[in-house]
């Protein structure tokens, strides 16, 4: 069956369930659940939500090739992310975390080729859940990245003035680390 409307999200305890908790628009939502057979409920805002029996979702990705493959190369991209995610939590200070995750949210800006723009701008409290520091942290990283160029709030937006010198900062933070 279908249906269209905002979910709220829940998740298991289970490590595996955490490959759902980043969402880009469009993305198909496939129930982990279904393959492990733990219990959990996902969804987006504006979300067609096809709702199946987990023998049936299984019986169609083996018997389907093409969707087999997909779902095997969806889970292998999660699986890199995480990994790249868990590193980045390891070696790099607050900044570069930060640095990381916002560039991971944003997208081309239209318009000026060399920027990126994070839209809508997320609160700082949730930036600093997902990097594992403290609300003030980000919004003293924040008025930095404005002091030095690198980034600016726009009505929202944050936009990254210098994605390159980002990216370059956190490659020479990755090899420090090492």
């Amino acid at each position: 069956k279908r249906s269209r409307g905002a979910i709220v999200m829940s998740f298991t305890q289970e490590i595996s369930i955490m490959l759902n908790v980043h969402w880009i628009a469009g993305a198909a939502m496939i129930s982990l659940a279904s393959l492990a057979a733990a219990q959990q409920s996902a969804a987006l805002t504006r979300a067609e939500v096809a709702i199946m029996p987990a023998s049936v979702f299984r019986e169609i990705v083996f018997n389907t090739p093409a969707l087999s493959e997909r779902l095997m190369r969806l889970l292998t991209a999660r699986t890199r992310e995480l990994n790249a995610r868990l590193m980045e939590q390891s070696v790099l200070d607050l900044r570069h975390r930060l640095y990381s995750e916002l560039l991971r949210l944003s997208q081309p800006r239209a318009g000026h080729p060399s920027e990126r723009v994070v839209t809508p701008p997320p609160y700082h409290h949730v930036l600093a859940a997902r990097i594992g520091c403290r609300r003030e942290q980000v919004t003293r990283e924040f008025t930095s990245m404005a002091n030095e160029g690198i980034a600016e709030k726009a009505r929202g937006a944050i936009i990254i003035k210098k994605p390159q010198t980002m990216e370059k900062r956190i490659a020479d933070a990755m090899r420090e680390g090492e």
